[in-house]
């Protein structure tokens, strides 16, 4: 990189201004409002590519890092071009960053990634588990409205619906993850939900008992716990989903709903 150091130009909801100083690893961003300016494929390419040589090494201040994320998630077009921000999403100081933000920004940039590259999985298989598990940790603080990262969360959610990713973690088994995600939704969804979020959590919960060989006991609890005459804690809403998802999987859950019912008991 020249001593006039990197330059990335932006415009619209989310982009950045930055700048990599003579001195490195300052960066200078802020959001614009206008439309994304004109440019052709090569200049946008490279763009992309630097992108991802700056997420190789994060800035240290969080908003600075969720704006470069915001270019990542927004920018993402050309696959090839996309090989170093893939790269750098997976590295382990984007991966398990300590704020809560990025981790949402980064889980939006993944399902922007798996969308791109589907039907097939653009990590190995634990790697993916990985991302899963940050995809699926963002869908925690859908309960919270005032959330700084909330219409991130609906669009992570949206995104694992319409691209149906929840496949891959079925293939990879992601077993303890997907319990965890309908623990999520049963314990978030809200009456301001109702419509496409409610849409989107039932239909992806029926869709994984649906592709689903076999369905465990551990992820039948959540939803029967949900319907359990007299549960402490549990939402009319979140009673409402999970009859929504019992009722249009039953067929498929008959052989296993003896038993689970039975490991109800266990459940206070």
């Amino acid at each position: 990189m020249s001593s006039r150091g990197l330059m990335v130009v932006a415009k619209g909801d989310g982009f950045l201004e930055g700048c990599d100083g003579a001195g490195g690893g300052v960066v200078c961003a802020k959001k614009m409002d206008v439309e994304l300016i004109q440019q052709d494929n090569v200049e946008l390419e490279h763009q992309l590519i630097e992108v991802g040589n700056k997420l190789s090494n994060p800035p240290p201040l969080t908003d600075d890092l969720l704006l470069l994320l915001d270019v990542t998630n927004h920018e993402i077009s050309m696959l090839h071009a996309l090989k170093p921000s893939m790269k750098a999403l997976i590295h382990e100081d984007l991966l398990r960053h300590s704020d809560v933000d990025v981790n949402v920004a980064v889980a939006s940039c993944m399902c922007e990634i798996v969308r791109i590259t589907a039907p097939d999985a653009p990590y190995d298989d634990d790697q993916m588990r990985a991302v899963f598990q940050l995809i699926v940790s963002s869908f925690e603080g859908l309960a919270d409205q005032s959330n700084r990262s909330y219409n991130k969360r609906l669009s992570v959610l949206e995104n694992v619906c319409k691209t149906k990713a929840f496949v891959i973690m079925l293939d990879i088994e992601c077993d303890v993850v997907i319990v965890r995600m309908f623990e999520h939704f049963l314990r978030s969804i809200r009456d301001y939900h109702r419509g496409d979020i409610f849409l989107y959590m039932e239909t992806i919960m029926v869709l994984i008992l649906k592709e689903s060989e076999e369905v465990s006991v551990e992820l039948l609890k959540p939803l029967l716990a949900s319907v359990k005459k007299h549960s402490e804690g549990v939402l009319p809403v979140a009673r409402e989903l999970g009859e929504g998802v019992l009722w249009k999987s039953a067929e498929k859950l008959k052989p296993y709903l003896m038993q689970a019912v039975s490991a109800l008991c266990g459940i206070r």
